[in-house]
């Protein structure tokens, strides 16, 4: 039986305010995907011009922004200058917004995640990573995979959300398959959970056991396993995809809640 939030939240304190967020993400996304159903051309990376003021008011509503603050955002969006299909090659703009990097990335990908949906939707690639370990909807490199039966391992796009298979051993990121070079770091404290660094290219993977599908959502998964990407990040290990909440870099002058083992 899936876990609620509140259980999550009261067993693992210190992801509140992270829950939190992504409860806002979710109820911005389901909105926009009802405000936008049947509006959106997936040919092309953005929203259309009459939507844009729509959403960004959703946005401001529920992820507790002021408009003021997404004003530049929202210009940018209207005259098409935000290209959606440039972000999960983590390509940013090329023109300056008055937020820090790391802000503008977040904020891009919340508002990008509907127009993801609709785009793996009207996709007929699903099931399989590219040869390159890439999302064959949207081109993104996944950084979260789960273990099945058979061995059978499965990647999950952070911002389409499709799933498929790839190799069972490996880096998505630079498709390296040499096990000896794969570090594997677990915690006696996350069963299931495992954390996979590629010391080829210095990207990494957080892996989790099918078991742990019976109370979460990959999603969930991603947010809660949190503290593993603080502990690759201070190794000097880099996160390929955005976690649900936008998040792709992490303070690393904070303590993580597991230890290695």
């Amino acid at each position: 039986m899936m876990m609620t939030f509140d259980h999550i939240k009261k067993t693992r304190p210190h992801l509140i305010e992270s829950l939190d967020l992504y409860e806002r993400v979710l109820a911005f996304e389901e909105r926009v995907r009802v405000l936008a159903r049947g509006r959106i051309n997936t040919d092309h990376g953005a929203y259309p011009a009459d939507l844009v003021d729509v959403i960004i008011d959703e946005f401001s509503l529920n992820l507790n922004i002021s408009a003021d603050i997404l004003s530049p955002i929202k210009e940018a969006m209207r005259f098409r200058q935000i290209d959606f299909f440039r972000l999960p090659l983590n390509e940013l703009p090329s023109f300056s917004f008055p937020y820090l990097e790391e802000e503008i990335e977040e904020i891009l990908f919340i508002l990008s995640r509907p127009f993801f949906f609709y785009l793996r939707q009207a996709s007929s690639q699903k099931d399989i990573l590219t040869d390159k370990g890439r999302c064959p909807v949207c081109q993104s490199t996944p950084v979260l995979s789960s273990i099945h039966e058979n061995e059978a391992r499965l990647y999950y796009c952070s911002f389409c959300g499709n799933h498929g298979r790839w190799s069972r051993i490996g880096c998505p990121a630079c498709q390296n398959r040499r096990g000896e070079e794969i570090e594997i770091i677990t915690a006696e404290q996350e069963k299931g959970l495992r954390l996979e660094l590629c010391l080829n290219c210095k990207n990494y993977v957080k892996t989790f056991d099918r078991e742990i599908f019976r109370d979460y959502t990959p999603e969930l998964i991603d947010i809660m396993s949190m503290p593993f990407d603080i502990i690759a990040q201070q190794k000097g290990f880099i996160r390929s995809s955005p976690n649900p909440i936008g998040l792709r870099r992490f303070p690393l002058t904070r303590s993580p809640e597991v230890q290695e083992g």
